[in-house]
């Protein structure tokens, strides 16, 4: 079964042009990493619970982008936010949610892979929080 991604965003190698645009959007300039400590990692559960929140939200097309990195703000546009809510929204309430894989990826990134069960087939989403544990990246894709 091909694999249909809805959404594939920004990791950090995204392009100089794609990353100024995204800062110029912000109203104010986000501090620089030495300026903030790291906070402390999530547990696992409540990683899941941010997972469920931006299934839900994303299925009513109503996100909070203070969640979001600079470079995944920008790639989420309203029109991205709609075009996930028409897809997603169409699948109801989830049967099952459960964690099906969690890696670091380097660089302050960890990656969590959720296998999402509906009555109509599964889905996966992945989620990677950088090390602010702001969403780097967030893709939900047809699950095999």
């Amino acid at each position: 079964m091909m694999t249909r991604f809805l959404i594939l965003c920004f990791l950090l190698a995204g392009s100089a042009q794609s990353v100024s645009q995204a800062a110029a959007q912000t109203s104010a300039p986000s501090p620089t990493p030495a300026a903030i400590s790291a906070p402390t990692p999530p547990s696992d559960a409540v990683v899941q619970g941010w997972a469920r929140d931006w299934l839900r939200h994303l299925q009513m097309g109503n996100i909070d982008r203070s969640q979001l990195n600079d470079q995944m703000n920008a790639a989420l546009t309203p029109d991205v936010v709609s075009r996930l809510a028409g897809e997603l929204g169409s699948l109801g309430s989830p049967l099952s949610f459960n964690l099906a894989n969690k890696q670091s990826l380097g660089a302050g990134l960890t990656q969590y892979l959720y296998r999402i069960r509906f009555d109509n087939g599964v889905w996966d989403e992945t989620l990677v929080l950088d090390d602010y544990n702001k969403i780097a990246v967030l893709r939900f894709t047809v699950g095999q």
